[in-house]
């Protein structure tokens, strides 16, 4: 299968479909919360790669010749904002049949971190050839498969939106948290930038939202801005709850006065507990707080009666 070229950048809903038809491949093989873990790299292998032969392809037309060009990259990889070694490069890559194919591909992966020490630990996280109880998690052929499903298109310079990977990882995660909420009585969503995922919906059809905000008046205007994002995206929400962390006592008046300025509801409180900044100090894990704990009590109450609402109740 050869690469099409685009005649304008990769629209969201191909994407999609792109990365579904993807997933499918190695839907057998391994469970839904794994397909970023194979899907992912790939693309950024196959973007790096083709951004580096629009950077070759580009200083060829600027020397007048594509062969010195190469050969000048070749000999200064600073040329390029990434060198991607022969072997690491999609061209390669897409022509080789199904034998060894893993371990081409975790030695593709592995080439271009050596060669660009900045991507060490992001793009080299996967081994292709990885075993459990002595078989291959994931088979050459089904690997073989995955590499011509995402040889389908070009992801060079002119062909997607700079942010490729990011709408690759939220489409990802989406269909992972749809996977999974079929087969779970709950399924935990802990979405640390906020309104960056609400906007980009990697959260839909929520039975609860909680806010969660520190003890200022700039954390309560967060909140009010998360509902009304909320609202705007019509995102499915049974209800929300929010909950103010580390307060010394009761809200301060300032912050209660905003927030009822906002028109928000009376929070949920974590109170400001020694022990959590005891345990950061000694770098233990926050799972270790002993049950008199004022947050763990805090924290336990509010689970309770989370857990008391009519529609979760049916799931305990």
């Amino acid at each position: 299968m050869t690469t099409r070229a685009s005649s304008s950048q990769l629209d969201i809903s191909t994407l999609e479909s792109w990365l579904w038809e993807a997933a499918c491949k190695i839907r057998g093989p391994i469970d839904a919360p794994k397909y970023k873990d194979y899907i992912l790299p790939l693309i950024f292998l196959k973007r790096l790669s083709n951004v580096f032969a629009d950077e070759v392809a580009a200083l060829g037309t600027e020397y007048g010749d594509p062969d010195v060009a190469q050969e000048l990259v070749e000999a200064d990889h600073s040329l390029v904002r990434f060198y991607i070694p022969p072997k690491s490069r999609w061209t390669y890559l897409a022509q080789l049949s199904t034998i060894g194919l893993g371990e081409s591909l975790t030695d593709a992966v592995r080439g271009v971190s050596r060669e660009n020490p900045r991507l060490a630990g992001v793009i080299d996280v996967t081994d292709f050839n990885a075993t459990t109880a002595g078989q291959r998690i994931i088979s050459d052929e089904h690997l073989h498969e995955l590499v011509q499903v995402l040889n389908q298109h070009r992801l060079g310079l002119h062909d997607v939106e700079p942010d490729i990977l990011g709408r690759a990882y939220e489409y990802l995660l989406r269909k992972f948290a749809d996977e999974l909420s079929g087969n779970y009585k709950f399924v935990v969503m802990d979405n640390e930038a906020g309104m960056e995922h609400l906007s980009r919906r990697t959260t839909q059809n929520i039975d609860l939202l909680l806010i969660v905000s520190d003890h200022s008046v700039k954390g309560v205007r967060t909140v009010a801005r998360i509902k009304d994002l909320s609202d705007e995206l019509k995102l499915v929400v049974g209800s929300e709850k929010i909950i103010v962390n580390s307060v010394d006592g009761e809200l301060a008046p300032r912050v209660k006065e905003e927030m009822d300025n906002l028109g928000l509801e009376s929070p949920m409180i974590i109170p400001d507990d020694e022990k959590i900044y005891q345990f950061d100090l000694e770098a233990r894990p926050l799972v270790e707080l002993p049950d008199d704990s004022k947050a763990v009590m805090a924290v336990d109450a509010l689970m309770e009666e989370i857990l008391s609402s009519e529609k979760l109740k049916e799931r305990v």
